[in-house]
């Protein structure tokens, strides 16, 4: 969903939002005793760094997710809470929609 929102351009910095190529596994033999191996995972690249993984919609949920947590932390009602939530999510879709 956060990618999506990087290819609709609507953010600032679209281009990083979108960034997306999954690492892809390579499984192979691995010994694990005298005669014993077992099939092991290797992953040639850090999945954590390799420019191909989707770590622009990743850090765009943080975000959203960091904004939603320190906002609705200083209600004092579940109530005012939920309609926060409700209420930035329906001015999203207007604000999309109207773009």
């Amino acid at each position: 969903m956060k990618q999506t929102i990087g290819w609709a351009n609507v953010l600032p910095g679209s281009w990083y939002w979108r960034i997306s190529a999954p690492v892809r596994a390579i499984y192979s033999w691995q010994p694990i005793g005298s005669q014993q191996r077992t099939v092991g995972l290797v992953v040639k690249h850090n999945a954590l760094t390799h420019p191909g993984t989707p770590e622009g919609g990743i850090v765009l949920h943080w975000i959203v997710t960091v904004v939603y947590i320190c906002f609705t932390a200083t209600f004092d009602s579940v109530i005012e809470a939920i309609n926060f939530s409700g209420t930035l999510l329906v001015y999203g879709h207007f604000f999309v929609e109207g773009r």
